[in-house]
């Protein structure tokens, strides 16, 4: 699923989701983003989970403004 599709399903201003990309060599990554829905700007991304709630708290995002998937 996109991040647009991600969006699309969410019901909150922002979202977290799970990332896994793969680069032009065929590495794959892992990580957590946190997204603004109006935009779909990337806030902040992590591979920590954690770090991504700590970000929230920074920016004064309330937890029940946050979908996590």
């Amino acid at each position: 699923m996109t991040t647009q599709q991600t969006a699309q399903m969410t019901q909150t201003p922002y979202f977290i989701e799970y990332v896994c990309p793969v680069d032009a060599y065929g590495k794959q990554s892992f990580y957590y983003q946190l997204v603004r829905k109006s935009d779909l700007k990337i806030l902040y991304a992590n591979e920590s989970y954690h770090n991504v709630i700590v970000e929230c708290w920074r920016n004064d995002i309330n937890k029940s403004d946050v979908t996590i998937w």
